[in-house]
């Protein structure tokens, strides 16, 4: 009769640590889809300035990052609505703009009016709505400040905690990153967000490039979006670029070298993001099975001291 029970006691052990094993197995395998074949087959949405712009509408153009991007992924549905010369802040004459097509720093050239763009295509069903949406602006807003007087008026806790202006009113960067994103948020909740903030440029100081991208990374975090960063001279590195021009055709739109240096970057980063989320899977599952084996052992060990003791 022990014999038996001892036997029953042991097939609980090796169920146990079945489950665990399946678990581990089964994250192991959601790790490769996630980091190879995760945007393959999704709807991918790039806003921008120039350096997306330069990708084409569909993302063709070597010369922008969302090529060599889309190329390293797989993706196969792409749309591009990046224009050359916007900028995330706005000056006192933005107004919503959905038709106006310009390519230079204009009052309308803002990233408000692509992601107007976008909702209003979904809407009517000309794409697709997003999985994932890029936003990479920012290098206009430092290049041209003496357009945009306003850029750094307003805090990222002031713009969070103080009450909301209308879209005409917002001219700092801070603001309109925050109604720009909280716009996209509200039409398209089940997409990823993704924002990237300027490389840096010989037509800015890498102080205010920083300065820029700080400001969107502190909004990416109170907005729960991700953000990957730009701002290294790891990537493009602007007295290298006045001394002799490597990675970029003008010391701030890139070549086609530039443009893969910087896609397989961000490339890289987003595939760190997914390892993560699957990490944090993992150990919610290792934790699920541990406690399922500890309560499995707890039962055996019941119900043997019953029979042991009957």
């Amino acid at each position: 009769m022990s014999h038996k029970i001892y036997t029953s006691f042991r097939i609980g052990i090796a169920f146990g640590l079945f489950i665990i094993v399946q678990n581990l197995h089964g994250v192991n395998c959601e790790q490769t889809n996630s980091s190879t074949n995760s945007l393959a087959n999704k709807n991918v949405v790039f806003l921008g300035d120039s350096n997306l712009w330069t990708g084409g509408k569909d993302n063709s153009n070597p010369r922008s990052w969302s090529f060599w991007f889309c190329k390293e992924f797989s993706i196969k549905n792409s749309m591009n609505y990046a224009r050359s010369g916007a900028t995330w802040s706005h000056t006192k004459n933005t107004k919503r703009d959905i038709l106006l097509y310009e390519e230079k720093l204009s009052d309308n050239n803002v990233v408000l009016n692509q992601v107007l763009r976008l909702i209003k295509d979904t809407k009517e069903l000309r794409c697709s709505k997003p999985d994932y949406i890029f936003v990479m602006a920012g290098t206009n807003d430092a290049w041209f400040q003496n357009k945009r007087p306003q850029l750094f008026s307003e805090s990222v806790q002031d713009v969070f905690t103080l009450k909301n202006k209308k879209h005409q009113q917002a001219l700092s960067l801070a603001r309109t990153v925050k109604l720009d994103c909280e716009l996209l948020q509200k039409n398209f909740p089940k997409s990823r967000i993704i924002l990237i903030t300027p490389m840096f440029t010989t037509q800015a100081s890498t102080n205010l490039i920083s300065k820029v991208s700080d400001v969107i990374s502190a909004c990416g975090e109170y907005l729960n979006i991700n953000v990957i960063r730009l701002d290294t001279i790891n990537l493009i590195n602007p007295l290298q670029e006045k001394n002799k021009l490597t990675y970029t055709l003008d010391g701030t739109h890139t070549n086609p070298s530039g443009a893969e240096r910087v896609g397989d970057y961000i490339a890289k980063k987003l595939k760190s993001s997914f390892n993560k989320i699957v990490l944090n899977i993992f150990l919610y599952k290792l934790i699920y099975g541990i406690f399922g084996f500890i309560f499995l052992i707890r039962v055996y060990s019941i119900v043997y001291g019953l029979l042991f003791v009957c």
